[in-house]
């Protein structure tokens, strides 16, 4: 009765560890985006559309960030749609720029009423004090970053367009345009 005793001991070993194993090691999906908590009203289970201002007194580099930016969130497969408005046109954000040395960011998003509820409008600035020594591809990917907050998406981990600083952003990680986990949860969103 020992030597029995032994392999079912071992089979019950085996078997608890095998089973913990799989659990451990099984593949689940998880979410590498997070959201401000706000939302654009009568978006939801549907193509997110906005219409953007982009201010005429702004210098060309800013102005082509922000195109090259709502050019990456539309193309990307993000169910989004951003479009310039036109002199004419009402819009929902408005894309601007200041030269404030005073600080520490080189983009600002700021979504009215505020960040964690229903939104009515919203305003990004890019900061020409740090940004007017970037490469296109840089200033591009802040003004792309700026862009997903006002999708409602909130600072993430990894090499993502959403990652909070331009030093991971561009320096570590090269990005201008949203990754899979920002596409994600763009799409999730709306």
């Amino acid at each position: 009765m020992g030597k029995y005793t032994q392999q079912v001991s071992k089979f019950w070993a085996i078997l608890v560890l095998t089973g913990a194993l799989t659990f451990l090691f099984q593949v689940s999906h998880v979410f590498a985006y997070n959201y401000l908590g706000g939302f654009w009203p009568g978006q939801t289970g549907s193509t997110l559309k906005l219409n953007l201002g982009l201010d005429a007194n702004m210098g060309a580099n800013a102005s082509q960030a922000y195109t090259d930016g709502f050019i990456s969130w539309n193309s990307a497969g993000a169910e989004v749609s951003f479009t310039p408005a036109s002199s004419t046109q009402s819009y929902n954000v408005l894309l601007t720029e200041t030269n404030n040395s005073s600080v520490g960011w080189d983009g600002l998003t700021t979504l009215l009423p505020c960040n964690s509820c229903q939104y009515t409008s919203g305003t990004v600035l890019l900061n020409r004090f740090f940004t007017g020594s970037y490469v296109r591809g840089k200033i591009a990917g802040v003004a792309t970053h700026e862009l997903g907050h006002v999708i409602g998406l909130a600072h993430a981990g990894g090499c993502v367009i959403m990652v909070a600083t331009t030093a991971t952003r561009w320096d570590t990680c090269h990005l201008q345009t949203p990754q899979l986990d920002d596409i994600n949860g763009a799409k999730a969103r709306y």
